[in-house]
């Protein structure tokens, strides 16, 4: 498998389920590191506990909340240093 997301850092919102969960596993398989986000954390943990810890990350926020978005920026940041996509599913 392509490995073009190499040394990336990727946001998913809505990424505690269904598209959203599946585009977060698959930029992790091409490489990238993840930091999904959404609504509950119950959903998000489940869905992380099944990624590699040192290329994940989760983050509860509502999309609709410029704060809370502002927060997942700051989050992704001081986790991984970057960003360098956003995929918003939510």
């Amino acid at each position: 498998m392509s490995k073009r997301f190499d040394g990336k850092v990727a946001i998913v919102t809505g990424g505690g389920s269904g598209i959203g969960a599946a585009i977060a596993n698959r930029l992790l398989e091409e490489g990238a590191s993840v930091m999904i986000s959404g609504r509950t954390e119950k959903r998000l943990s489940d869905v992380a506990s099944k990624m590699p810890a040192d290329r994940s990350g989760i983050f509860v926020a509502n999309v609709s909340s410029r704060p809370d978005c502002d927060a997942l920026v700051a989050a992704t940041v001081e986790r991984f240093g970057r960003i360098d996509t956003v995929v918003n599913a939510a």
